[in-house]
């Protein structure tokens, strides 16, 4: 009988270990407030989480951008844990642009023409310092030019540069760099990069660019890809080692 005892007391304690694991979606709805800086809010709806910074600087500017932190999907998984994911196309720092060509009569320059929703708000608010500056990645028939242009960057978004003779361009791409001092709540990067655009007609020398996802939103989001938070019960998540208490 004593024997018995002994075998019955694990398997009981087991089964209790597996039933705390058994969470739904329903329990985990609602938001959760860090208790290491109360103003960060994780929400969940039936599908959709956002993380939010709600604090309010009382005494100083306020930011151009912006209280959501993150979102996207969430999941339970076994072992008591959710994930978290970032929307689809918010899984790098890697952007499309839309670029129209045009053949100017005067031959003797190459002008770049940068619009995107920041370069908006720029015009928008009359801002007249920047936070982001272009570098150009040239493909053309002369390496040496390609080279010299690699070298420098571009504050304005209106690019004009001196064309060699003879100069065919048959790609570029564009790196985007961000000032450490832009006024986001959160930054998440510092360099994104267009993909490359293959050149239609090799004579042209104008280009009108249009990159519409570079927005003060997309420096600012983090990128999750199945990210880990532990449930420690209905009212209690761990997440990064930081405690959120449900309101």
């Amino acid at each position: 009988m004593e024997t018995r005892r002994y075998i019955i007391i694990p398997v009981l304690l087991l089964l209790a270990s597996c039933a705390s694991y058994n969470f739904d979606k329903e329990d985990i709805e609602g938001i959760y407030v860090q208790q290491e800086y109360k103003g960060i809010e994780l929400k969940f709806d039936k599908n959709t989480f956002v993380l939010k910074d709600v604090y309010t600087q009382e005494h100083l500017p306020p930011y151009d951008c912006c209280d959501t932190i993150a979102l996207g999907n969430w999941a339970i998984e076994d072992r008591g844990l959710l994930t978290l994911t970032s929307p689809e196309g918010m899984d790098s720092f890697f952007v499309n642009m839309n670029v129209t060509e045009e053949i100017k009569t005067t031959n003797d320059s190459i002008r770049f023409i940068i619009d995107n929703p920041i370069e908006s708000f720029y015009k928008k608010t009359g801002r007249n310092f920047k936070d982001i500056s272009y570098q150009l990645s040239l493909t053309t028939n002369k390496s040496v030019f390609d080279s010299k242009i690699a070298q420098k960057t571009f504050d304005s978004n209106i690019i004009i540069i001196p064309k060699p003779e003879g100069l065919k361009i048959s790609q570029f791409e564009i790196a985007i760099y961000i000032d450490c001092k832009i006024s986001l709540k959160n930054l998440e990067t510092r360099e994104v990069y267009t993909l490359p655009y293959q050149v239609q007609d090799l004579s042209s020398n104008v280009f009108n660019i249009d990159i519409p996802q570079l927005d003060y939103e997309y420096l600012s989001y983090r990128r999750l890809n199945k990210d880990y938070i532990k449930i420690v019960n209905k009212n209690k998540l761990l997440w990064d080692g930081k405690e959120y208490l449900k309101k």
